[in-house]
């Protein structure tokens, strides 16, 4: 039981930004080493202080807890779902290139946007999230960087409201390795 405190987000039952840290940091690590892509998608709550100043604090806890369900059950078994910030979630997808995080992504913006909150908070009818998504080693380096663009394309994305954009490389990148195509 106190390990499972100690990895786990008390209020929504994910990973806690620590243990999900570590997770981001040994997902590089073996991408190294397999030359397969990981892909980071950081998921931002667009109503959360909405909420939770017209419905209290625990009530905004009870849609971050639903939220959380929501990703964990539209994840594959090796996706690792974590808890990032107050109102933010990262999704780790070991494997998968950027262009299938932005699919991912999408769908998962589709889904929320679609789901009937009104049976957990009465009043409350959708959700809307923005995301960011960023991948090793195509566009970034190591770990720390992956986290870094990850939240600097959610940053660009809140600043223009609930869509999904994917970060850039700097100027003059060369990524560690080249993800090979696999073709028809």
């Amino acid at each position: 039981r106190l390990h499972v405190v100690s990895v786990r987000d008390l209020s929504t039952g994910v990973l806690n930004r620590q243990t999900f840290i570590t997770k981001i940091h040994e997902e590089v690590s073996r991408s190294r080493r397999t030359h397969l892509p990981t892909c980071l998608v950081q998921i931002a709550i667009d109503q959360f202080g909405q909420l939770s100043s017209l419905y209290g604090q625990e009530e905004a806890q009870l849609v971050l807890r639903v939220a959380a369900r929501v990703l964990e059950k539209h994840s594959r078994v090796n996706d690792i779902v974590g808890r990032t910030g107050v109102d933010e979630f990262g999704l780790l997808l070991p494997h998968t290139s950027k262009e299938g995080a932005m699919i991912k992504a999408e769908r998962l913006r589709l889904l929320m946007e679609s789901a009937d909150f009104s049976k957990v908070l009465h009043g409350f009818n959708h959700l809307t999230i923005s995301l960011g998504v960023s991948e090793y080693p195509s566009l970034v380096r190591d770990s720390d960087e992956l986290l870094q663009s990850a939240d600097e394309a959610l940053f660009q994305v809140r600043k223009t409201g609930n869509k999904t954009c994917i970060a850039k490389a700097p100027e003059g990148f060369e990524p560690d390795f080249r993800a090979e195509e696999k073709g028809p």
